[in-house]
Formats: C-alpha cells, sequence, structure tokens
C-alpha cells in the first residue's frame, strides 16, 4: 500500500484478470443463449470477445501508458456493459422463452 509503484502495476493487472473472467464468463453465457435459440446470440458473443480482447491488452502490458491504459479499460468495461444492456433487452422481449423455462 506504500508503494505507488506497486500499486501501479497491481491494480491494472487486477482490473485486466477480473474483466478477463468476467468476459469468460459472458461468453459461456452467449453459448448458452445459442443454444437455447436465442436470435441475437451472435451479437452477445460479439460483445463478449471484444471485452476479453480489450480486458487481455491490459494484462499483456499493464505499464503501456497511463492515458492508454485508461481507454483500454474504459472499452473493456464498455463492451462487457454493452452485453448485459444487449442480453436484457433480449430476455426482455424473448418473453416465450422465459414462459416456457418457468412452465416446463
Amino acid at each position: 500500500m506504500t508503494n505507488p509503484i506497486l500499486a501501479a502495476i497491481s491494480l491494472p493487472l487486477f482490473a485486466g484478470v477480473w474483466l478477463l473472467t468476467r468476459s469468460v464468463l459472458l461468453i459461456a453465457r452467449s453459448l448458452q443463449a445459442k443454444k437455447k435459440s436465442l436470435s441475437d446470440w451472435p451479437w452477445l458473443l460479439l460483445w463478449a470477445v471484444t471485452g476479453s480482447f480489450f480486458s487481455a491488452v491490459n494484462i499483456y502490458n499493464p505499464l503501456f501508458s497511463e492515458d492508454r491504459l485508461v481507454i483500454w479499460t474504459a472499452f473493456a468495461l464498455l463492451a462487457v456493459g454493452a452485453f448485459y444492456v444487449h442480453f436484457g433487452m433480449l430476455i426482455k422481449n424473448a418473453q416465450w422463452w422465459i414462459n416456457d423455462k418457468i412452465y416446463t
């Protein structure tokens, strides 16, 4: 905590690993959407892969530069957020899918 250089290295690595873990889980969720034959699963997969790409860039070179690191992290967060927004709208519009899963 008292070493700013260690904090500057560990924080981007922590954020990158966290975002990569979330992105891998989102890839699995989009493949589940494919299995359930939801129509927009390729878009979900695209958002998840985009998030994993940007988080992998964060992990690969955490000392990229301060401004670029913030931009890469922001892009990864935006991709994960876009996945959740798209997935939420897809689930809201797929009432037949939800009713089928609840009542069977």
